[in-house]
């Protein structure tokens, strides 16, 4: 029997091919490669965070927080070796990219229209740098994403 991809898997593949689409605009071709038993590990890490902090109806923020920080962590993405191109920042601009669609994907107004997230460019570099380089925790992700989401 085959194992059911987590509900975000389809968001994470079309942010990777969106990410490789803009970057092959800007004239840097290369191609990003989802490695699933990483994602299956990100899933039940996800799982077991969102069990011990007993989320029972989580809203959308909180799940972006989460799953980009695991996706950020566990690190399920790669540049194809053919592309000849390097980006040591691949996961962790796809993690914030992902927690941005589930936002935008399951957070309304009172009207029921989607809310779109968007984000200043230097904010962007900072947090994916900060991904990158200090240390976050699922919490402290879950803190950031509920603090835009209450800026719309």
């Amino acid at each position: 029997m085959p194992i059911k991809r987590p509900e975000w898997f389809n968001i994470l593949s079309e942010v990777a091919k969106k990410t490789e689409d803009n970057f092959r605009q800007k004239g840097r071709d290369f191609e990003i490669v989802v490695e699933e038993a990483i994602v299956y590990d990100v899933a039940n890490q996800i799982n077991r965070t969102m069990n011990r902090s007993r989320m029972k109806q989580p809203n959308a923020p909180k799940i972006a927080g989460v799953v980009s920080f695991w996706i950020r962590k566990l690190k399920p993405l790669h540049i194809h070796d053919e592309s000849k191109m390097t980006f040591g920042f691949v996961n962790e601009l796809v993690a914030l990219k992902v927690g941005l669609a589930i936002c935008e994907k399951y957070m309304t107004d009172a009207q029921g229209n989607q809310l779109p997230l968007r984000l200043d460019t230097r904010i962007m570099h900072d947090w994916v740098a900060s991904f990158r380089y200090h240390s976050h925790s699922p919490h402290s992700s879950i803190i950031s994403f509920e603090m835009l989401a209450c800026e719309k």
